[in-house]
């Protein structure tokens, strides 16, 4: 499941009464994490939960006992949702109503044995000792695959019974998309237009390797101006964060300062003035350009206005001008059905040529 889904569906989830709980299995770097934290503010949640089970301790988790008038009973941890009247351990303040709260259990099977079995209770009573989650509250799950790349154990048989396991994969054009509405430094995004396969491969020794964790944080080195272009120990750093297969591809990449392929940026402030060249490309450089388009629109198809409408149009008067077919075939694969509905709204002559090409593509024939 590509990251993107797996985001739609936590805010399904999320935005729902039930209470399946959620693992998310992926490699490092991906974005379990980030994608977690982001539909938990989107779902409107009170509070977000970072729970990294392997740094913790079983106590840290079921609490402590303590006793009075010879009962036993246990403490809550500080960060346990808290019911109306319950006075918060951190802001000092009585809470008017129960609070929601996502608890993201991450690096499960990287966490001791006893940590694991101190979590069994919350998978699957939402519960700690006697005490009980509110109503609202969520538990999400993250791990690495135990397939040998990872310093981690395989769940048993008991605790992924109690789960919805969700492989994660991610690609380049989704996570390009991301990337131009989260400040991605953009050089490392035309670059992975180019070059997609790079978005993510694990290296089997214990090396730095390209994932989308790891090119962000490149993009903020070069964001914040601790690195350069052109500084004497550039590609020590790029390779230290991407490896250095990765890193001699992008490095090359700017050093040729990009045999440039038209930039949907360019096709969506002046395509009149870049359409001679747009048409004059090689495939590969067509293909980017095309890639480049649809993730700008990706990042943009929530959104409404002029300017956006604006882009729909352009690209429906850059399909009709498309000569070869491929291309236009290659286009409309790209885009979503919300994207093709706002495509027909800019320019409604295009419903046939849309329609014969998911038709033919759904019946496996070659479209014409």
């Amino acid at each position: 499941m590509k990251v993107s889904v797996a985001k739609e569906r936590l805010l399904k989830c999320l935005r729902s009464a039930n209470r399946t709980v959620l693992c998310l299995e992926g490699p490092a770097g991906i974005g379990k994490s980030h994608i977690v934290k982001e539909a938990c503010m989107e779902a409107g949640f009170t509070r977000y939960v970072d729970l990294r089970l392997a740094t913790q301790e079983a106590g840290d988790l079921v609490g402590f006992p303590k006793t009075i008038d010879e009962f036993t009973y246990w403490t809550l941890p500080s960060w346990w949702p808290l019911k109306q009247g319950m006075k918060s351990p951190i802001t000092g303040q009585i809470v008017t109503e129960d609070e929601r709260v996502v608890i993201f259990c991450d690096e499960l099977n990287r966490a001791p044995q006893d940590v694991r079995q101190a979590i069994f209770q919350l998978l699957t009573d939402f519960a700690m000792h006697t005490h009980t989650l509110t109503p609202g509250s969520k538990v999400i799950v993250a791990i690495n695959p135990a397939d040998g790349s990872y310093q981690v154990e395989e769940l048993d048989k008991a605790l992924n019974n109690r789960m919805c396991i969700l492989q994660l994969t991610t690609d380049a054009e989704q996570w390009v998309s991301w990337g131009k509405n989260h400040g991605v430094y953009e050089k490392i995004l035309e670059f992975l237009t180019v070059q997609p396969e790079l978005i993510l491969q694990e290296s089997k020794e214990n090396k730095p390797f390209p994932s989308p964790r790891t090119w962000t944080l490149l993009s903020s080195m070069y964001a914040d101006k601790c690195l350069e272009h052109g500084d004497v120990d550039e590609f020590e750093i790029m390779a230290g964060l991407v490896g250095k297969e990765a890193a001699a591809a992008f490095s090359r990449y700017q050093k040729e300062h990009f045999q440039k392929y038209v930039t949907a940026k360019e096709i969506f402030s002046d395509y009149d003035a870049v359409k001679d060249k747009f048409m004059k490309q090689r495939d590969d450089e067509t293909h980017a350009t095309l890639s480049d388009i649809t993730s700008t629109l990706n990042a943009n198809e929530a959104k409404t206005g002029k300017k956006v409408d604006e882009m729909f149009k352009t690209t429906s008067v850059l399909l009709k001008d498309i000569t070869k077919n491929d291309y236009k075939v290659a286009l409309v694969h790209k885009m979503t059905s919300k994207q093709r509905s706002r495509l027909l709204q800019a320019d409604p002559t295009l419903g046939k040529l849309i329609s014969d090409i998911v038709t033919q593509s759904q019946s496996g024939q070659a479209p014409k």
